[in-house]
């Protein structure tokens, strides 16, 4: 623990920023994860109440149409040069086989698609269950308000007071001490990483601040106000 408040509650802050970037990053995991889901169970059950067969029709009945159409003006263009009736009926045939033979292979895609994509339900749940998302961002949610708690006890104790304390009181040392103990010991573990990208959040913080304390904010309209503040 930091020899004085100021610099207790300095550290602390940092701690603080750091589990809540990694609340904010495992929430935005956790709803495209839910999204994805949902997505992907709407649609098979979609082409599942539907039937892979109605749904091969729905793709095909435009395109069968357009065959229909040519195959017609073909055969009878040939039935006029040849005068043949034998010969359109088996080209006829041959290009009936054609289109059956389609729509068997299409409706084939249709149910391999289906399965694949319930299978990918089968891999979304599985890696939900191994990755736990929500259940991440619940444990630094959580970290996130005891160490919210610690922060203003420490405020309120000792920087509103006049003159602002530089030191801890007797008493409260070893209070302090194995209270901030105990707390580390509860936090969900992080990485070198996550203490660097938390500075780094500090610094933007601060300098969002000065911008919207200073007079550059008060001038600009709404607009240009996100612009800086997305660019800062």
């Amino acid at each position: 623990m930091k020899g004085n408040p100021i610099e207790l509650i300095d550290d602390l802050k940092v701690i603080r920023t750091i589990h809540s970037n990694k609340a904010r990053e495992f929430s935005r995991y956790n709803f495209w994860y839910s999204i994805v889901t949902i997505v992907v169970a709407v649609i098979v059950t979609f082409i599942g109440f539907s039937g892979a067969d109605n749904f091969a029709k729905l793709f095909n009945s435009k395109k069968d149409k357009v065959e229909h159409l040519v195959n017609t003006i073909d055969t009878m263009s040939k039935i006029a040069k040849n005068n043949l009736v034998q010969d359109s009926q088996k080209i006829d045939e041959a290009k009936n086989d054609t289109i059956q033979s389609q729509q068997l292979e299409f409706k084939d895609k249709v149910k391999m698609t289906v399965d694949l994509m319930t299978l990918s339900i089968l891999v979304i749940s599985i890696l939900g269950l191994i990755l736990q998302f929500e259940k991440k961002a619940n444990k630094h949610n959580t970290a996130l308000l005891r160490l919210s708690e610690f922060i203003s006890d420490l405020e309120f104790n000792y920087q509103t007071i006049q003159p602002v304390s530089t030191a801890f009181i007797q008493n409260d040392v070893k209070i302090y001490a194995e209270r901030y103990k105990s707390l580390l010991g509860s936090l969900p573990s992080t990485k070198d990483n996550d203490y660097y990208y938390a500075l780094k959040t500090i610094q933007k913080k601060k300098k969002i601040k000065k911008y919207i304390e200073s007079q550059e904010f008060n001038d600009a309209n709404p607009i240009k106000r996100k612009w800086k503040l997305y660019w800062i």
